[in-house]
């Protein structure tokens, strides 16, 4: 199945990425006559429009992320991460329940951690695209998974989410608890 995803999405990457190629040169036919060139009006040059300034370091991370990743024994479980706008902080919802986790930024990706002892770790890695990303989910010596989260709200207009903080020792569902 992963396989299965792993080559249509690279294919899909391929088709997207494809340089096209210009159109064919047509040459104009001359004018019997010419016409008398006109210096044109000096105009005043405006600057370009300055581009928006993409955030950097872990406030690229910010939005709403959804994707589908293996939890425990609940088969493809689907998943929303808000990523706050200064990226210090996730709100992660499942069936498993919501949680709010502070995020560690190393330079390329983010992380947290989960569970009702905090023992499942989480990453966040953006693709060059930066409107998808590579989620990994481990469990010490029971399982590890992974998958391609999309974005679908970015950080000029963050979603809301009713979040509820977590507590240690809380009981939620799941084995894991998340």
């Amino acid at each position: 199945m992963m396989r299965t995803f792993a080559l249509l999405l690279t294919v899909a990457l391929l088709l997207v990425t494809a340089h096209r190629l210009p159109a064919p040169i047509q040459e104009v036919p001359e004018s019997p006559t010419p016409t008398p060139a006109v210096a044109p009006a000096a105009q005043p040059r405006k600057s370009p429009p300055k581009p928006k300034s993409k955030p950097s370091g872990a406030p690229r991370f910010a939005g709403t992320w959804t994707g589908r990743i293996t939890i425990d024994k609940f088969v493809d479980t689907d998943v929303t991460l808000v990523i706050s706008t200064d990226g210090t902080s996730v709100a992660q919802r499942s069936q498993a329940g919501v949680w709010t986790r502070p995020l560690t930024y190393n330079g390329k990706l983010l992380s947290w951690q989960t569970g009702p002892t905090n023992h499942v770790a989480w990453t966040l890695t953006l693709n060059p695209d930066e409107q998808s990303a590579l989620v990994k989910r481990t469990v010490p010596g029971i399982q590890n998974s992974r998958a391609i989260f999309k974005r679908v709200q970015s950080t000029e207009a963050p979603g809301t989410m009713p979040v509820r903080k977590s507590r240690p020792g809380r009981n939620v569902k799941g084995p894991s608890g998340y």
